[in-house]
């Protein structure tokens, strides 16, 4: 399912009292002027929040808004329905041709960042994806592997100012799992696994132990 069709079934679902304050919150969180889409269809909001945001992040800041007016579980499941569509993709089961326009990756076993990373995936599942909620509870330098990623161009200054904005370092972890790193398909895993292999290699080793 695409991107606009995910985000228009959540919006279709709303009460009209919630659609309206989603309306009234993604105005004033990211500056889409009210007047324009007060009146405006639940189409016509998803193309503004694409055209806004690009489908590379408008399901992150749907989900950001969703939560701000308390609509915790719809944005629970958007997030995780477009996690699971991408990792379908990722594995060869989504069907189709396609490519990670940003980095050229165009889903094939071989190349760059996959190359050498057999360690990553154990009984046909990543190491990060495998240990994700231990790295949300457990990871703190969350910054620090921030500066990592944004160094490699592997994220922009605009994904990394979204995640520094959560109060918690759980939250940041949290974000950047699931609006980042498991988007970004075996790449940016690979990525994330060295970067904590070199910054809490006590961490990794206690992980790689269960």
């Amino acid at each position: 399912m695409a991107v606009d069709d995910l985000i228009l079934g959540v919006l279709d679902n709303l009460s009209a009292e919630k659609l309206d304050k989603f309306k009234h919150k993604l105005s004033t969180r990211h500056k889409i002027g009210y007047g324009l889409i007060e009146k405006e269809t639940n189409i016509a909001i998803t193309g503004r929040i694409i055209e806004n945001f690009t489908k590379k992040n408008a399901i992150a800041r749907t989900a950001d808004v969703l939560r701000a007016i308390g609509v915790n579980n719809e944005a629970d499941e958007l997030e995780e329905a477009y996690a699971g569509q991408r990792g379908a993709i990722a594995s060869g089961t989504g069907g189709g041709d396609w490519r990670r326009s940003e980095r050229g990756w165009d889903g094939s076993t071989g190349g760059s960042a996959s190359e050498g990373s057999g360690s990553t995936q154990t009984e046909g599942q990543h190491f990060v994806e495998k240990h994700q909620l231990e790295l949300i509870e457990r990871v703190r330098m969350v910054e620090s592997i921030l500066d990592q990623l944004l160094h490699q161009k592997l994220i922009d200054g605009e994904q990394y100012e979204f995640i520094m904005d959560k109060t918690t370092t759980r939250d940041r972890m949290r974000r950047l799992l699931h609006d980042v790193i498991s988007p970004g398909g075996r790449e940016l895993k690979d990525a994330l696994y060295r970067i904590l292999e070199e910054k809490n290699p006590a961490l990794m080793r206690d992980l790689k132990g269960k």
